[in-house]
């Protein structure tokens, strides 16, 4: 590292890796609100590259492997009852929704309103702009 600045020139060990330290994303809206990224950013400013060694892990319950072997768990006591009652069984869609509860609701909550500021933070900084200059012509 450099005295006169924050700028690390050396790279560090194990670029390649995954950093087992670095807390996991995980689907507790992390995910969603991207807040895994502020740490990200300062370290790449730092550094002035990006190495994979600096990207927080993926948690074990939304890696794929592991996803799939769930949504397979689901299906396959699906199939289970299925056999034993008679019942219909539910549609793959419908398992994945069950499955991912969590992280849909997350998203069924956030997204809306999310996009809902989006729409009228504008609207609310126009209509106070024109409600402050009628107000400053009435003077």
């Amino acid at each position: 590292m450099n005295k006169n600045s924050n700028v690390i020139t050396e790279p560090p060990q194990y670029l390649d890796q995954l950093d087992a330290k670095l807390p996991p994303i995980d689907a507790q809206g992390h995910l969603v609100t991207n807040n895994f990224m502020t740490p990200l950013i300062k370290t790449i400013r730092k550094q002035h590259n990006m190495y994979m060694c600096n990207v927080n892990p993926v948690s074990q319950k939304l890696q794929a492997k592991s996803a799939g072997q769930l949504i397979a768990q689901q299906w396959n006591k699906q199939i289970d009852l299925h056999r034993s009652t008679g019942k219909p069984m539910k549609s793959l869609l419908s398992q994945l929704f069950t499955t991912n509860k969590q992280i849909i609701t997350v998203l069924l909550v956030y997204v809306p309103i999310t996009s809902l500021c989006g729409v009228c933070s504008p609207i609310s900084v126009h209509q106070f702009i024109c409600f402050d200059s009628a107000i400053i012509l009435r003077l």
